[in-house]
Formats: structure tokens, sequence, C-alpha cells
């Protein structure tokens, strides 16, 4: 038998700061940060990315103009897949309520009650409108199964939003997929590659102090890789006859 790989979990972080505006009627500013860490199986293949968000601030503003009591909503959420639908909006909006709205969202993101990071929710109603949604909560971790390393695209969160479409007759769109997203490479930057021995340790060159560098006209340059993009690394080892990108090894 084959004796089991002990592989330290990998760990990569980041601090997410955006801005930006959801349909035309307000502008948002959240900052959160993210952590995710990779646990492996006994044969050494990532087998789970765990991803914690903490410390999340939001705030917002409203611009839309007075449109009869349509309720806005923004917000961001695990990402679950691209979604839209559209809702018949009835001409008296004084039927708007949260309640219908949760209800919209509910029919068209899978898990959105579990799921949810936080939502806004607004009338357009008034200068500016009262806010009648709240942030969930502001500590949230989710498992993401693996069955090798994860792709470099891996999508962890998106956008969401409620919008007024004034056709006629007008309709309440329910979509995701907006102008955020945070995705696996915002997780795991670039990374040095190699580790040098001290003792019986091998240490990596990535730890705290560690790099690989070289040096160009009088310049010592960091040559850093990026994990299955060999346009963006600059470290290369050799298996047979095929090259592939120098990974990250030892204690950090």
């Amino acid at each position: 038998m084959a004796e089991a790989k002990n592989v330290t979990p990998r760990v990569g972080s980041t601090h997410v700061s955006w801005t930006g505006a959801y349909g035309g009627y307000m502008n948002v500013h959240f900052e959160f940060d993210m952590v995710a860490t990779i646990t492996y199986n006994d044969d050494a293949v990532p087998s789970n990315m765990n991803v914690k968000i903490t410390n999340f601030t939001e705030t917002h503003d409203w611009g839309a103009v007075a449109g009869g009591g349509f309720i806005n909503v923004g917000g961001f959420m695990w990402y679950e897949g691209n979604y839209s639908q559209k809702f018949n909006s009835a001409e008296d909006l004084s039927d708007e309520n949260t309640t219908l709205v949760s209800n919209q969202l509910q029919e068209t993101i899978p898990n959105f009650n579990t799921q949810n990071i936080w939502g806004l929710y607004a009338s357009d109603e008034g200068s500016p409108p009262a806010v009648s949604g709240t942030i969930t909560s502001t500590n949230l971790s989710r498992d993401f199964p693996l069955a090798g390393e994860p792709d470099v695209n891996m999508l962890i969160c998106q956008s969401y939003t409620r919008y007024r479409e004034n056709t006629d007759p007008a309709y309440a769109v329910v979509t995701t997929a907006g102008d955020f997203n945070v995705t696996f490479t915002d997780l795991f930057p670039d990374y040095f590659p190699f580790a040098l021995k001290s003792g019986s340790t091998w240490k990596s060159c990535n730890r705290q102090g560690g790099s690989v560098q070289t040096r160009s006209s009088g310049t010592w340059k960091d040559k850093k890789n990026r994990a299955k993009s060999a346009d963006d690394s600059h470290s290369f080892i050799k298996s047979g006859s095929t090259w592939g990108i120098a990974p990250k090894v030892g204690v950090e």
C-alpha cells in the first residue's frame, strides 16, 4: 500500500473594495476580507475549498428619479451561475412590498435564503428613499467541493439586481452576474516557486522574506508564477520531455 501524503492546507486571502452603480438607480461601495483554504485528500489531491467573508462594510446612495414607489434592489451573493427572470409589474406600484421582492429573488436565484450575503431594498419614491432591506451577516462561510485544482477563473461571488424595465407592459427584472465578481485568482495571487533547504527543512521561497529574482541592467526583479497560466509565469521545470510551471513548495 502506498503511503498517504500529508499536505499542508493552502491558504489565500484578499481584501475586496468595490464601488459601482446598480442598474442606474443607486451607487454602492463595499469592502470585505475574503480567506480561502484548500484542503487535500490522502492522495494529495485538492478536495475542498472553504471561503470565509469577514469585516464586511457597505455604504450606498440613491439617485433614482421618483417612479411611483418601485422597489429597487442591489446585493451580492455566493456565485450560483447566471440567472435572469421577468415578472409582471403592476401599474399601481402601491402593491410593491419587500415580501413580493423576496419571493421574486427566491424564485430566480437558487438557494437565495441560505446563500444570500446581503441585500438592499429601497423604493424610488422619496428623496432619498427609505431602505428596508438589511445586511444578513458579516461573517459567512461556504465550502466549494473540488476534484483537483480549481480553475483559475472559478467565480466565488457575483452581484444581483432587481430593476424596472419601462416597457409596455412594464416588468420587474431580477438578474444576476452584474458588474461585480470575485474569482479564484483574486484569492490566490502570484507566488514565488521553489524552496531552499535549511537544516532538515525545505523552506518555501514564497514565505515572508523569501523571493525568486533575476538581475537585469543592475536591478533585481521578482520572478513570480501564476497557477495554470504559463503566459503569466517566469519559472518552469522539466518533467521528462515536458516543461511545466514551477509550483509553490516547501514550508511557508
